[in-house]
């Protein structure tokens, strides 16, 4: 495991209460991983029960600490957020960092997503992280807190996702002129270019609608491509730099450099939260900050 080649990041988020939604599967997974390895209490938000259960016993069995609880739910539902915050607070009694990793991934043309896929991707990638926000804010205000957003930028043909995406940035920064006097950071992570399952079902529907191959769309992206776990264990060492990335937008890969747990080419600085989008590390677009890695190295 990354983090394990770095005695510095043993119990560096000890007994921190730590919301991570969608930590079933893929880059949630692995920042579930990371976040029990250096202590924290993980409470995965997962709409898939046999995912969610598999990684609570897995990560818990691994580590022997019994840090991470599964609460299955769907986030589209709003009854069903308000239960899990209730549940956290009455089993918790704080929340101290939120990690809005959870994604419905609709792709295609915009007229072809039909508008319910569109409704589903607004609750899920937008509305769910202002609702969780909202409803933790003000004990985060007393106590101190995280908040993570995982942005994206647009592009043709996934635009149901992206645009929602691209929103939590917008949220980010508002959020972090508004609470600028609380002990509260807020900032975006990327991941990067990561060949996880939805991702490349995403590929499929993307390539088909500019009329190449899915093989051929993910050959152009294979020198930029990143590792699940750079990408899951980013997330999580970041939230232990917090203080660095506040109102910005970082990446996995950038915080592990900043971390000193992989060796490879740092990114030109971590770019303001306002920054041009076009320019932000996405799941597909090649002419992003990635186009500078091959091959990061582990120390």
């Amino acid at each position: 495991m990354l983090l394990e080649q770095s005695k510095k990041y043993t119990d560096a988020l000890l007994n921190k209460i730590v919301l991570l939604t969608g930590g079933g599967a893929g880059i949630g997974f692995e920042a579930a991983r990371a976040l029990s390895y250096m202590g924290a209490k993980v409470i995965i938000a997962e709409i898939d029960a046999a995912k969610g259960e598999y990684a609570q016993a897995y990560i818990n069995s691994k580590f022997g600490n019994n840090n991470v609880d599964f609460y299955q739910i769907n986030l589209a539902d709003e009854k069903q957020i308000d239960t899990l915050c209730a549940y956290i607070l009455d089993k918790y009694t704080r929340l101290d960092i939120i990690v809005n990793n959870a994604a419905v991934v609709p792709m295609g043309a915009v007229e072809a997503v039909s508008i319910a896929d569109w409704d589903l991707s607004y609750a899920v990638n937008l509305r769910a992280p202002v609702l969780l926000t909202q409803k933790f804010l003000p004990g985060m205000k007393k106590t101190g807190g995280i908040i993570v957003f995982n942005p994206s930028s647009p592009g043709a043909y996934m635009s149901a996702y992206e645009i929602f995406k691209t929103a939590q940035m917008e949220l980010c920064n508002a959020l972090a002129e508004e609470i600028a006097d609380a002990p509260i950071i807020t900032y975006g992570v990327t991941p990067g270019f990561v060949k996880t399952g939805t991702c490349l079902k995403a590929v499929g529907i993307v390539a088909s609608s500019m009329g190449i191959t899915a093989d051929k769309f993910i050959e152009t992206l294979d020198d930029v491509a990143v590792d699940v776990e750079i990408a899951g264990a980013g997330y999580a060492v970041s939230v232990v730099n917090a203080e660095k990335y506040n109102g910005q937008i970082t990446s996995s890969y950038q915080a592990l450099l900043d971390a000193g747990l992989i060796e490879g080419k740092t990114e030109t600085s971590v770019r303001p939260a306002q920054a041009d989008y076009a320019h932000l590390s996405t799941l597909f677009n090649t002419s992003n900050a990635y186009t500078l890695r091959i091959s990061p190295t582990p120390l």
